[in-house]
């Protein structure tokens, strides 16, 4: 697993960009969010996918979330009324994760899919240069704590058979619960998961 430190107020664009040559070419990659370290691949690529999958020695099959770089990239993947996009631009960017109907079951075949559009500059560089949203998960083995340092992420990781292409290193992220997880499927929206951020629709 290489790695790259990075500045997380001001993120270095070469940086960024071996960030998504990562991606593009099917690898994993490790990066800082605004709440933990997350792991992320292209989700139009299912080796990709399955990779996350192996990595984190998670069961096949359950839901992955997406990071997108803005709403026109969630309203292709799902049906989006009136009443749901006013919800999402009050709460995006920001921690939370919207769980939607998936309509582009080919490219993603997930029968939800939780959206995601951190208010972190890392993530939002590395989405404005991709044309597909990339799968997202925290950085840690199931059932083990989420990462806040790049060393936590390699004691969990050092023996595991299968590895991230790449780390970014943003140093040691404030300790954010992982994000609100709200599901939209059917409305009024009905909180998942409580994490870092109060949701009242």
């Amino acid at each position: 697993m290489k790695i790259l430190k990075v500045n997380p107020q001001k993120p270095q664009k070469l940086i960024i960009k071996q960030a998504v040559e990562v991606l593009k070419r099917g690898g994993v990659l490790i990066y800082p969010t605004d709440t933990c370290y997350g792991m992320g691949a292209d989700i139009t690529n299912p080796i990709a996918v399955d990779k996350i999958y192996k990595i984190k020695g998670r069961e096949e099959g359950k839901p992955l979330s997406v990071i997108v770089k803005d709403f026109a990239q969630i309203k292709k993947m799902s049906e989006v009324d009136a009443e749901k996009e006013k919800v999402l631009k009050k709460y995006l960017p920001g921690p939370f994760t919207f769980v939607l109907l998936n309509l582009d079951y080919k490219t993603f075949p997930q029968n939800t899919v939780g959206f995601r559009i951190p208010k972190y500059k890392i993530t939002q560089m590395i989405a404005s240069e991709i044309d597909f949203p990339y799968a997202t998960t925290s950085a840690n083995l199931t059932a083990k704590d989420v990462c806040y340092t790049v060393n936590e992420i390699i004691k969990q990781f050092k023996n595991n058979k299968y590895q991230p292409n790449l780390l970014l290193d943003a140093g040691e992220l404030n300790k954010n619960l992982p994000s609100t997880v709200v599901s939209m499927i059917s409305m009024p929206p009905k909180i998942l998961r409580q994490g870092s951020a109060k949701f009242k629709a």
